[in-house]
């Protein structure tokens, strides 16, 4: 049994609901996986977890499509594990929107989150929970933060040339505002994926 409220807040103030309720009975299926006492990884009910499977990163060309059938094809060959990354060509969250980048429509800047991706990624994990395919969601990578490998700082929401606060790579790392806006960024992959049982671990 599961008592819960709901508190708003916005520049008026603030309310909080009635407690309100509900109940979970058990469900089928492994549950989570977890790390162990041993070398493997296991899931709750104690059953090992070795992944089979691959880096799928990004889409082609067609965000569902590519990944259904990728996907598919995985989970008809006995793989039960992708990695997928969270990039600004991919099903990234939040960038700057550019003509040149192949962005447009899609971002809106730092704290605006592409409802667009977010959609599609939850279309994924319904994919994944449905194959038991298990995916390492990596929230970073290295080209957000480089001017020379895989460089991406130009058209990054976080330097201060498109209204960031960071005025050089390093920042991202130091920058009060940057480290609070991604804290909030992660509160917001975790508060709307985090029940997912798809989801084997946070990169």
């Amino acid at each position: 049994q599961y008592t819960y409220t709901i508190t708003v807040k916005n520049l008026l103030g603030q309310t909080t609901s009635a407690a309100a309720g509900f109940m979970v009975s058990g469900t089928a299926g492994k549950g989570f996986v977890r790390k162990s006492n041993s070398n493997y990884l296991v899931f709750d009910d104690g059953s090992q977890y070795i992944m089979i499977g691959q880096n799928l990163c990004w889409q082609q060309n067609q965000k569902y499509l590519n990944f259904k059938n990728w996907t598919d094809n995985l989970a008809a060959n006995g793989a039960n594990f992708i990695r997928l990354w969270q990039c600004y060509w991919g099903l990234g969250l939040e960038w700057t929107s550019r003509p040149d980048n192949g962005t447009s429509g899609i971002y809106n800047g730092l704290k605006r989150y592409s409802q667009i991706n977010a959609f599609y990624t939850d279309r994924l994990i319904d994919q994944l929970e449905s194959k038991g395919i298990y995916m390492m969601l990596c929230i970073n990578h290295h080209g957000m933060v480089s001017t020379s490998v895989n460089p991406e700082w130009n058209t990054s929401p976080y330097n201060i040339a498109n209204g960031g606060p960071c005025s050089n790579t390093w920042d991202y790392f130091t920058n009060t505002t940057a480290k609070n806006l991604h804290k909030n960024r992660l509160r917001y992959i975790v508060a709307r994926w985090g029940y997912s049982k798809s989801i084997m671990s946070w990169e």
